[in-house]
């Protein structure tokens, strides 16, 4: 910023970012639904799980819950966890079809009474390699009667649906500003409730660390470049100039339920079986087609040598391994159009016609399911 570059003494020592900053809290805590005293800015929502974590304290044998439908680095942070504190980890595998919030629920509710001193249950929001808009009031519920915190990972919520914060009333809440709500990358949002205010400070160690207040203490130290934070108010006007939450959520929901029901036809496949009121408006997934399937293992290494290939081809989509297949994983947003999915089913078509070239000349080096070799 050029402010800060022709200022760096005024900008550093005497409290010019500390104003923007603070007058950034406070207009992404009314646009999420939270006093602004409970709300702090973090890098991504992995860095606010970590912090989330690294403020609970641990006894050996305490156990942590989590889905297989949660992020991959979620997963790592937790076995991290079991190494260093001597956690252990309960994963719960949501089962398919989902036809209601109860299916959701009932399944915690089962693996929560299977398994006595779960201490923290670590929630998606919406999951990110099934796009499921899970149930989080209830099960925030649910677990707080059963005596365990919950640390919510909202990676993919701001922008894309309605939040109020201080309604869900979880322990921790987290997430990304920069996927859905336009800022720049490496700005995300992490939400404390009150009663963890006085554990809770950033995870490296510096001249903030001891300050009274949470927000206090997470405003920006030393030489950070924190351009991602400042500009949140200019996401915001941008978010609301297009017409709002209401308006985009209309416009993407709705041509992405047209998109995701063409390429399923296409591919002579499907569309992810969920209730519609539990999938996540701005995203969806779709089988790849059957040879796919009968192939490959559907691993997260095949997801990322599938994305490879397409993106050779000037395409990108996102795949997922999840409920037993491989999918593709869409996304709308405001910029864009149908053609851009036309482009995708016929690159998958493409793809298709090149299986045989790819396994008989380990192209990307594949991993072929055993029983088709």
């Amino acid at each position: 910023m050029r402010e800060r570059d022709e200022d760096p003494d005024g900008w550093y020592r005497f409290s010019k970012e500390k104003l923007l900053y603070l007058d950034a809290i406070k207009q992404l805590a009314e646009f999420v639904g939270s006093e602004p005293s409970n709300l702090v800015f973090v890098e991504n929502a992995s860095t606010g799980t970590n912090t989330a974590l690294n403020s609970i304290r641990f006894q050996t044998g305490d156990k942590i819950l989590f889905t297989s439908h949660g992020y991959a680095a979620v997963a790592k942070n937790v076995a991290n966890l079991r190494k260093r504190a001597g956690i252990t980890e309960v994963c719960l595998d949501l089962k398919l079809p989902i036809r209601s919030e109860d299916d959701i629920i009932s399944q915690f509710e089962r693996v929560i009474s299977e398994n006595e001193g779960i201490k923290v249950a670590l929630i998606d929001h919406i999951t990110c390699p099934s796009a499921i808009l899970m149930p989080l009031k209830s099960l925030i519920d649910l677990c707080h009667r059963n005596g365990i915190l919950v640390i919510v990972d909202g990676a993919h919520a701001p922008g894309h649906i309605p939040l109020n914060l201080e309604e869900l009333s979880a322990d921790f809440y987290t997430g990304n500003i920069h996927k859905w709500l336009f800022s720049p990358r490496g700005c995300a949002l992490f939400w404390v409730h009150p009663n963890h205010h006085d554990s809770v400070s950033p995870l490296v160690v510096s001249r903030n660390h001891e300050r009274k207040t949470l927000v206090e203490r997470f405003i920006p130290d030393a030489t950070r470049d924190s351009s991602a934070y400042l500009v949140v108010p200019d996401a915001l006007r941008f978010h609301k100039s297009l017409g709002g939450l209401d308006v985009i959520l209309r416009r993407n929901r709705d041509s992405l339920r047209g998109v995701a029901k063409l390429l399923a036809e296409s591919w002579n496949s499907e569309v992810y079986p969920l209730a519609d009121h539990l999938r996540a408006p701005n995203m969806a997934l779709v089988a790849m087609p059957s040879i796919f399937q009968e192939l490959f293992e559907p691993s997260d290494a095949n997801c990322t040598k599938m994305m490879e290939w397409l993106h050779g081809k000037n395409v990108f989509v996102c795949f997922s391994s999840v409920s037993g297949k491989i999918w593709a994983r869409l996304s709308m947003q405001v910029w864009n159009c149908f053609e851009d999915y036309l482009k995708v089913r016929d690159a998958v078509h493409e793809m298709k016609e090149e299986v045989p070239y790819i396994i008989e000349e380990g192209k990307f080096s594949f991993e072929l399911k055993q029983s088709k070799l």
